[in-house]
C-alpha cells in the first residue's frame, strides 16, 4: 500500500513540475509593447488619421494623441515589439 502511494505521489509531483514549466515558458513568450511617436506635416493630431498611419506602419497597433517637445501635438503609436 505504501509503495502504491509513493509511486502515485512521485508521478503527481513530476506532472506538476512539467505543467509549471510549460506555464513559465508560455509566459516568457508574451511580447512587450513598443511605442513610436509620429509627427505629421501640419503639426496636428486627429485620432482617425493617427490610427490609420499607425496601422499602416504596424499591422496590429493602437494609437492616441499626445504632446511632444514644445507642446506640439503628436500621434503616439503602440504596437507589439518584434522578438
Amino acid at each position: 500500500m505504501k509503495i502504491a502511494f509513493i509511486t502515485w505521489f512521485i508521478g503527481f509531483v513530476m506532472l506538476t513540475i512539467l505543467l509549471l514549466g510549460e506555464t513559465v515558458i508560455a509566459q516568457k513568450g508574451k511580447s512587450r509593447h513598443c511605442r513610436e511617436n509620429i509627427e505629421n506635416a501640419s503639426k496636428t493630431c486627429e485620432i482617425k488619421s493617427c490610427n490609420a498611419e499607425c496601422v499602416k506602419r504596424h499591422k496590429v497597433a493602437g494609437s492616441t494623441c499626445g504632446q511632444g517637445e514644445g507642446k506640439i501635438p503628436i500621434c503616439i503609436c503602440y504596437y507589439n515589439c518584434p522578438r
